[in-house]
């Protein structure tokens, strides 16, 4: 075996290796989660999270244990307070995205799927003021593994992408405030489809994290140019998890398995796209298995994704303008 093979295949072993670790957590997590009786330890956005992790010991989540730790948990104590004096609707969706966005942004935390985290309560009603803490349990518990990982591998052993890399480590350089009408405007549509259809997953929470990143720092992100691909990744990802879970129930090792589904699908779509795992765990949290959910997931992606290629196109418009001007 040549040298360059050898290390393809050294670094495949590792990304594989990563994966394994990554579901065998989620899993644990879960079967945790039933034993305790307190579900959201394992909560959608620990899956994207650990799954990042794993893959890149040394990437700008795992360097950041205590912001891992700390921001999911103010997110979500801010989720549960509107949960617990406001319904469900634009205003309440409002509030809790623009305090989860200061808190990620007053902290420096690069830790955005927390915003996801927080608009959790509001989504799937969930009032018990204990759901803040059992974030931290989760978090924790992988901050430690984080450090670990750290120590055992060195950085150039790092088995995440070199893309994805670029988009953590770039984290916060924007790009102007232009994008601001236009994730504001995703809200207002998401959260006013799922107000007059009953369908509140139209505001996916996976979602709405993807959309800030995306805004934020598109120039960073490995899939820029093929943008579909996310609603169709993340559309399969949903219907295996609902159809499984109909066939196998919501056992820990059902979460394992559809887990292993998720991380294949976006592996045969060469993404590194943590979301999209906490897409496959979401269904695990519904009081009733929705079996509109994928298509609910579907065209929430799609409408983001729109919105998004319509505001690049403005912005370069305005850019090529600029440029020509006097």
């Amino acid at each position: 075996m040549k040298p360059e093979q050898a290390k393809d295949w050294r670094s495949y072993s590792a990304l594989v290796g990563s994966d394994v670790l990554s579901a065998c957590f989620i899993a644990t997590a879960s079967a945790f989660a039933q034993v305790t009786g307190i579900a959201l330890l394992l909560f959608p956005e620990l899956a994207a999270l650990s799954y990042d992790i794993f893959r890149r010991p040394h990437g700008t989540w795992a360097k950041s244990p205590v912001l891992l730790v700390v921001t999911p948990f103010l997110t979500g104590l801010t989720g549960t307070v509107t949960a617990q004096f406001l319904q469900f609707g634009l205003l309440s969706v409002l509030i809790t995205l623009s305090a989860a966005i200061l808190i990620v942004r007053v902290i420096r935390s690069p830790i955005v799927p927390a915003v996801a985290a927080g608009l959790l309560p509001l989504i799937l009603g969930e009032k018990s003021w204990w759901y803040a803490p059992s974030l931290l349990v989760g978090t924790s518990i992988l901050a430690l593994v984080s450090l670990l990982r750290q120590r055992l591998y060195p950085p150039e052993g790092d088995a995440g992408a070199a893309a994805a890399a670029a988009v953590q480590d770039n984290h916060g350089r924007t790009s102007g405030l232009s994008w601001i009408p236009f994730f504001v405007a995703f809200l207002v549509l998401s959260t006013t489809a799922a107000v007059l259809t009953g369908e509140r997953l139209l505001l996916l929470p996976p979602m709405v994290g993807v959309a800030l990143e995306l805004f934020v720092n598109h120039e960073h992100i490995p899939w820029i140019d093929r943008p579909f691909v996310i609603p169709l990744v993340c559309g399969l990802n949903a219907l295996c998890s609902v159809m499984i879970i109909a066939w196998l129930g919501t056992g820990a090792l059902v979460v394992l398995l559809v887990t292993v589904v998720t991380m294949v699908i976006v592996r045969i779509f060469d993404l590194h796209f943590p979301p999209a795992i906490a897409v496959g765990i979401l269904p695990f949290f519904m009081p009733q298995l929705n079996f509109r959910y994928p298509v609910d997931v579907t065209a929430a992606a799609t409408l983001l994704i729109l919105i998004f290629v319509v505001w690049r196109w403005v912005a370069v418009r305005r850019d090529e303008t600029r440029q020509s001007g006097p």
